[in-house]
């Protein structure tokens, strides 16, 4: 089975849900991740579920195109959480049609850090949702090994990992390492290329949010990854070109110049 081609909300900052949806569908790519401007460090979306118009033109984009929302992104454990208001927003995103949502970590304090987490899996239960965990290096969930003791702590029933091909290669960590795993705990992934010298912790959060290379572009082992996922995964395109934007590439040109090199990489559905 292949892997279906989605469209990471990163890839394109600041551009609105629904716009996003109509570049998708444009690039060939079958779904988007759309953000529930929740994190202080992912707010560039407009929030849905402040803007009753903006959701409406969503969802009439959505329904027009046939783009599926896959992930619900920009949700986080941190000292601002408010899960009242994260399930506000997770439960409008559920209503579009999203399956899952992902989280990742950045509380300090333990114990707060463990109440939300699993306030989040009951969330993802009640409104019979998947939830992910995203790992990397500066945050509080450092690396494939650590979001897996995690997952099979038996606390979060639910949660599964996101793989996200940067976060894994900076972490120090391989496909061989996410071959290891149990499939089945394995929720997400997210696609992008990169220099294999990794950057010091300001250099890999400016090139992890802002400058990533599109498939086979860089130096990343992502044929052996795409292997090691497990079968008919949804697989998210997370490629930001700050630098091609600046230029005067459009989102759409720089969405299929990823897309492209993507499917030069493997065969999607």
């Amino acid at each position: 089975m292949a892997h279906k081609l989605s469209l990471g909300y990163l890839t394109l900052p600041g551009v609105s849900p629904p716009e996003l949806v109509r570049i998708a569908a444009a690039a060939g790519c079958g779904g988007v991740s759309i953000s529930a401007a929740l994190s202080a460090m992912m707010t560039s979306q407009a929030s849905l579920l402040e803007d009753a118009g903006l959701r409406a033109e969503t969802a009439r984009a959505l329904k027009e195109t046939g783009i599926t929302i896959d992930l619900v992104e920009g949700v986080s454990v941190a000292p601002e959480t408010d899960l009242t208001r994260a399930r506000a927003a997770i439960e409008l995103m559920r209503e579009l049609g999203a399956p899952r949502f992902n989280i990742s970590v950045w509380e300090t304090d333990r114990s707060r850090a463990s109440d939300l987490m699993a306030g989040f899996c009951e969330m993802a239960v009640d409104l019979e949702m998947g939830v992910t965990l995203e790992f990397l290096r500066l945050s509080q969930v450092r690396s494939l090994r650590e979001a897996a003791t995690l997952v099979n702590s038996g606390q979060y029933p639910g949660l599964q990992i996101l793989v996200d091909a940067l976060h894994l290669a900076r972490g120090g960590e391989t496909p061989a390492d996410v071959a290891a795993l149990d499939p089945q705990s394995i929720g997400f992934a997210q696609l992008c290329d990169a220099p294999a010298l990794s950057p010091d912790d300001e250099g890999y959060m400016y090139e992890a949010m802002n400058e990533r290379l599109a498939p086979g572009d860089g130096e990343l082992p992502l044929a052996a990854l795409l292997k090691a996922l497990p079968q008919d995964l949804v697989v998210a395109l997370e490629t930001p070109m700050r630098g091609r934007a600046e230029a005067g590439v459009s989102p759409l040109e720089r969405v299929r110049l990823a897309a492209d090199a993507a499917r030069r990489l493997a065969i999607w559905r």
